[in-house]
């Protein structure tokens, strides 16, 4: 699912043929890789595997946003990130509402996806009192989490954003600035950068509201 659509673009270009069709969608592909890479995660909904080291705390966040679902949360002390002989069976699973339960009050950008543990190992503190919350076991990739996030639709804001981007690649091109692939990258790190350039400084403040800033 592209960022936008090639008919929401031209539309937004007052454009009404179709003799830059090919230059507009590798435009687009090149535009949806240098956002993506700049938030750091995806926008379309998708079902994710992922695998997280327990740390001994009672929350988990997970990497994508916003979550609609949690399939299944395993913890294996031997799982190794799916690596581990026989990890993950399907006695290490943890049950929803018993043994962890997740914050998903709203499907917005506060919704962080917050997988909030119940049990965990011992009933006591270390100072011997009576333990009232649970915990990630400690471990090395020892979370198994599937679980769907993202956008069932791009939101308007990332859309508009990747078409203004793709207008002023466009026009970047017409002054002689070479549109490659290998300058992916470079136009990522421009979005990060206070370039002065007012196009790029309105990209930036958009995505900055969808970007993963959260360190796992």
């Amino acid at each position: 699912m592209a960022l936008t659509t090639l008919a929401d673009l031209k539309t937004y270009l007052g454009i009404t043929d179709a003799a830059e069709d090919t230059l507009l969608n590798l435009l687009i592909a090149d535009a949806d890789a240098a956002i993506l890479g700049y938030i750091g995660r995806t926008i379309e909904q998708a079902t994710l595997t992922e695998y997280y080291s327990g740390d001994g705390t009672q929350m988990l966040v997970l990497k994508q946003r916003p979550v609609t679902a949690v399939t299944s949360v395993h913890v294996d002390d031997s799982g190794y990130a799916g690596q581990g002989s026989g990890a993950f069976a399907s006695a290490t699973e943890w049950t929803a509402g018993e043994d962890f339960f997740i914050r998903t009050e709203v499907e917005n950008e506060s919704n962080t996806g917050e997988l909030v543990a119940i049990k965990g190992p011992g009933t006591f503190t270390a100072d011997h009192q009576p333990k009232t919350w649970g915990e990630w076991p400690r471990g090395t990739g020892n979370v198994k989490v599937i679980y769907v996030a993202g956008y069932s639709t791009v939101p308007s804001d990332i859309a508009g954003a990747c078409r203004i981007l793709v207008s002023w690649m466009r026009a970047s091109r017409d002054n002689g600035m070479p549109v490659k692939s290998e300058k992916l990258g470079s136009y990522s790190y421009t979005l990060l950068e206070d370039t002065g350039i007012p196009e790029l400084a309105t990209i930036r403040g958009i995505c900055n509201r969808y970007r993963n800033m959260i360190l796992i």
